[in-house]
């Protein structure tokens, strides 16, 4: 997974400058959670409401973000943390 997260992560950004994080939502929160990190770009000046959103919201083939977005599956020892 990391070997995929830096790939794309290279592929977006060509600056090596960027930071991974790793964010475990509450169960059935991860809208929100996407939701407000595209209005954190849009508030920087970008461009989310129009470019960016799921796969159904702009009737693509796949999702696409100003950053770079892995679902991974979480063992619940991690989410009890």
């Amino acid at each position: 997974m990391y070997l995929r997260l830096y790939v794309e992560a290279s592929l977006k950004y060509p600056s090596s400058d960027y930071h991974t994080l790793l964010v475990i939502p509450e169960e059935g929160r991860e809208p929100k959670v996407v939701n407000a990190m595209l209005k954190k770009e849009n508030d920087l000046g970008g461009e989310a409401d129009v470019w960016y959103g799921t796969k159904e919201e702009l009737k693509e083939s796949e999702d696409f973000f100003p950053f770079v977005l892995v679902k991974l599956s979480v063992p619940q020892s991690l989410k009890e943390h």
